[in-house]
């Protein structure tokens, strides 16, 4: 996804050179670099760096979490394997413009294409990401619409309640 996002040109309506900043929210350790499994993300870090828009903020936690994804410009969430994503329902839940790969559970999810790019193609991404800047007022259209029906389908009030008919149906 970096690589992806380096790569658009954000032309002159940016009002800046940078063009809009990318926020990993994780990244090393304080002190202690990567650790074991991270596979291309040290290099990528690394490379990174010379990039100013990108930031490696560290991890984020609690609130502070739900007040990056509100405020995102986008989400994006380039999944191979998932399962019903709560990330994806909150950043849905709040309201926030995003893309996400195209996996089953996503796909039932969102309900809506313009959100979905093709799970592992990056040529794909980059050309849904650059719809998203050029068209963002649609974006956010889409994403208030698909906040209302997360809220109304997936609110705990509404989760309960279909547990509840399942179990006084058996």
């Amino acid at each position: 996804m970096i690589w992806t996002w380096v790569g658009i040109d954000f032309g002159p309506d940016w009002g800046n050179s940078f063009g809009p900043g990318l926020r990993i929210p994780f990244g090393p350790t304080l002190g202690k670099g990567f650790g074991p499994g991270w596979g291309m993300l040290p290099d990528l870090y690394i490379k990174s760096t010379t990039d100013p828009r990108i930031v490696f903020p560290g991890y984020i936690y609690g609130d502070d979490t739900v007040h990056l994804m509100k405020h995102a410009f986008a989400y994006i969430q380039p999944s191979d394997i998932e399962g019903l994503s709560p990330v994806i329902l909150m950043v849905m839940g709040l309201g926030t413009p995003f893309l996400c790969s195209d996996i089953p559970e996503n796909v039932y999810l969102v309900q809506n294409p313009d959100n979905l790019f093709m799970r592992g193609d990056v040529e794909n991404l980059r050309l849904l990401m650059e719809h998203l800047l050029g068209d963002y007022e649609k974006y956010l259209w889409i994403a208030q619409t698909l906040q209302k029906r997360i809220l109304k389908d997936y609110s705990w009030e509404s989760v309960a309640r279909q547990h509840r008919e399942v179990f006084e149906s058996v």
